[in-house]
């Protein structure tokens, strides 16, 4: 064990100084990496600064610091947490209001609150009632006339309550509030009351926590059922009692309605546990098996009722066998591999390291630190490692990577990582504490609980003051046009009861086409990726025209998926997923689509969240398809029609 512990410690400390890029060359994940330069420059000067300062305030650091440990061990635990949960929520409003504008930015968190919405409403799936191709977007179901999210429900099921409040914001607020209250309370009863006050003040200044705890992702609520799966697991070990133990299943079953690949990682580390106590482990295992099939059975009726088939989730009955785990082709037509996914993962710690805390230096050094140079673990110090490490490695085998507010994937991993990051601290100096580091050309030794305590202040004092506000404007000033709120707009215009379309770039039109024509999602990804979007264009006008059929116009996408040469990537209309290939003339029909786009577009996802979830409220906010736009007005022929542009509304008839 201890050669683990310490392959562990030695992993987390050179990762951030390993050449990302030419090591996980293979895996697209290092792009945006922090330079290994920058965090030799800020080892180089925050070490250099809390030497000068440990050695010239010696004496009154040491009075300084003892006094701060009296005051948290002093505030009475009830208060204290009172004090920093009120923050915490604060901190998350603020951010949702000012950093995000109470707005969705991410695809997957529109789709879940357009279910939400469904939800809401008293349905399992809604109905579309005009052409798709003026509201589709993408990880939307599309099964006849009926739509629905392709995720597991509870993320939306919760969401649903803020829906019915007129407050959806709210809930991520509230989740991410309750989430910080089980993460004390598990680091309270694994590492007593100190080590719980640490994590909550660590949860204060945690940018990573805090951004992603305001936006709508399923993260969040997948966090705090582990966070109470986790608890549940130490009351258990700790007390005994079947209750804890079903608890246990409860819990872990309900994050599986959220995100089933972090459960699948969390519980085989409980289940290895758990064993470890013999008959009684295996028992509790039982139990938590009882517990949970209940939500895993309401998580099957809720397939039945959606994909028609129990075992068949809505992802899967979206893109196919190839978006399952493993080594294999993905729907996107890219092909994952174990070097790709180790490098995804690989990267994504590197990147928690500079998301974590926004500090200078990489964050995870204090743990790395600890495991490296530690004799022997604390009780739970294995099971936390443990559990934070099984998520990346779970992520190993899923090909999808993004970094969206951070590396998002390990976002329930902070339920492991903080609880174990106070004891380091709290452990880490009272090892300290005493000890003189003696170097060569020093006229007095130093202190190292000073100097390590001086250290870890210059890293939050540069948190608090520069990354964790130039993290908040980066998220406020991107996206504007995802901030913007058509329908309300329209309102604040005088304009009541309209359709409005919204400009969407050429790609994002053919893309709505081809899935209402039929194409699965998962080929009109491949094929949009790697065929001649003029090539696509011209298919699917024979389609629309009748000159061919569906069947036909899948035959011919896929075979130019495989035939094809592969299109390169271009910037003709300010759209950088733009195909087209060089040695081809362009047909008139798609310079003429390349031209309108030079009057300007936006992403349409986020804006599909202005309608209601009957598409029938006072402003119907549309996809612009251009000459198929009579089609959705005669839907609508008792509302005017508006084309949203550059901030105006332009009456379509004058368009």
């Amino acid at each position: 064990m201890r050669i683990v512990l310490r392959s562990a410690g030695l992993l987390l400390l050179v990762l951030p100084f390993l050449p990302a890029q030419r090591i996980f060359g293979e895996s697209p994940a290092p792009a945006g990496l922090v330079p290994v330069r920058v965090w030799l420059l800020g080892m180089f000067i925050v070490l250099g600064l809390a030497l000068v300062l440990s050695l010239l305030f010696a004496v009154q650091l040491q009075r300084a610091g003892a006094a701060v440990m009296r005051w948290v061990r002093g505030f009475e635990d009830g208060r204290f947490a009172a004090v920093c949960i009120c923050l915490i929520c604060t901190e998350l409003v603020l951010i949702s209001a000012f950093a995000f504008s109470f707005r969705y930015h991410l695809i997957d968190s529109a789709a879940q609150l357009f279910q939400a919405r469904i939800f809401a409403g008293g349905e399992v799936s809604g109905t579309l009632p005009a052409p798709a191709a003026f509201f589709y977007v993408q990880n939307m179901v599309l099964a006849g006339s009926r739509w629905y999210s392709q995720y597991p429900p509870l993320h939306p099921l919760l969401l649903a309550a803020g829906e019915l409040l007129g407050a959806s914001w709210l809930v991520p607020v509230v989740l991410s509030g309750l989430s910080a209250l089980v993460i004390y309370a598990l680091a309270g009863r694994m590492y007593g009351a100190t080590a719980a006050k640490i994590t909550l003040g660590l949860l204060v200044v945690c940018p990573f926590f805090l951004f992603v705890g305001a936006s709508y992702m399923n993260h969040i609520s997948s966090m705090l059922f582990l966070a109470c799966a986790l608890y549940a697991y130490v009351r258990w070990n700790e007390d005994g009692g079947g209750g804890w133990s079903v608890a246990v299943g409860v819990f872990l079953g309900c994050a599986a309605l959220v995100r089933p690949l972090s459960v699948l990682a969390v519980g085989i580390v409980l289940c290895a546990a758990g064993l470890a106590f013999g008959r009684r482990g295996a028992r509790g295992i039982l139990c938590g098996a009882a517990g949970l099939a209940v939500p895993a059975a309401l998580g099957l009726y809720y397939n039945k009722l959606t994909t028609g088939a129990a075992f068949l989730p809505g992802y899967l009955r979206l893109w196919g066998a190839s978006h399952g785990l493993g080594f294999h082709e993905t729907p996107w037509g890219e092909l994952h591999t174990f070097g790709r996914g180790v490098g995804s993962q690989a990267a994504d710690l590197v990147r928690l390291n500079e998301y974590l805390f926004e500090w200078p230096v990489p964050a995870l050094l204090p743990l790395g630190l600890y495991f490296f140079f530690a004799r022997k673990a604390a009780k739970y110090d294995v099971l936390l490692l443990a559990g934070f490490f099984s998520i990346p490695l779970a992520y190993v085998f899923y090909w999808h990577r993004d970094a969206f507010l951070g590396p998002r994937f390990l976002f329930c991993s902070l339920v492991f990582l903080l609880p174990l990051y106070a004891h380091v601290l709290e452990r880490g100096f009272a090892a300290l504490s005493g000890r003189k580091l003696k170097m060569r050309g020093m006229a007095q030794p130093l202190s190292a609980d000073v100097f390590a305590g001086v250290f870890l202040a210059l890293c939050f004092l540069y948190a608090v003051f520069f990354g964790m506000p130039q993290r908040f404007m980066i998220y406020a000033s991107s996206q504007a046009s995802a901030k913007e709120d058509i329908a309300e707009a329209a309102r604040r215009r005088g304009v009541a009861r309209a359709v409005v379309f919204v400009p969407v770039s050429w790609g994002n039109r053919l893309i709505a086409g081809l899935r209402e024509a039929g194409v699965s999602a998962a080929l009109v990804e491949k094929a949009y990726r790697s065929v001649d979007h003029c090539l696509l264009q011209q298919m699917l006008n024979a389609y629309s025209s009748g000159r061919i059929d569906g069947a036909v116009l899948i035959e011919r996408i896929e075979r130019a998926t495989r035939n094809e040469p592969r299109a390169e990537r271009v910037m003709f209309n300010g759209d950088a997923s733009l195909r087209l290939r060089r040695d081809l003339v362009l047909a008139a029909v798609c310079a003429d689509e390349l031209r309108y786009d030079q009057q300007g577009f936006i992403d349409y996802t986020v804006h599909l969240l202005e309608n209601n979830a009957t598409l029938n409220g006072d402003i119907v906010v549309a996809r612009d398809l251009r000459a198929r736009n009579a089609e959705l007005t005669r839907v609508f022929a008792d509302r005017p029609a508006y084309l949203y542009r550059k901030g105006e509304f332009v009456p379509l008839a004058e368009e």
